[in-house]
């Protein structure tokens, strides 16, 4: 591999392969915009991934003694419990319905 004023020339064994730098320039621009855009990806919209729920007791004077309606701080979520504790997993990926 030789880097000139021309760009990179890879030699294998009797080929030579020559790219411009123009080529080699975008080609790292575009890698550098692809990780960046995983790493974005991974760090705020990958499933189940994120901040840990806070949850906190929620006044609502609808709900019966027996049962407390929670909300989640983190996702806005809400959760009922009938034993007076917060829940323990987050409720986000749950879907309504039957």
């Amino acid at each position: 591999m030789i880097w000139d004023e021309n760009g990179l020339t890879l030699v294998l064994g009797d080929n030579l392969f020559r790219i411009s730098q123009m080529a080699v320039m975008a080609s790292l621009a575009a890698a550098a915009i692809l990780l960046f855009l995983s790493f974005l990806y991974l760090r705020f919209l990958a499933p189940g991934k994120g901040k840990a729920c806070r949850w906190r007791r929620a006044r609502d004077h609808k709900i019966r003694p027996p049962f407390r309606k929670w909300r989640c701080k983190t996702c806005l979520v809400e959760a009922y419990s009938s034993d007076g504790r917060a829940p323990k997993e987050c409720k986000r990926t749950l879907k309504a319905g039957l």
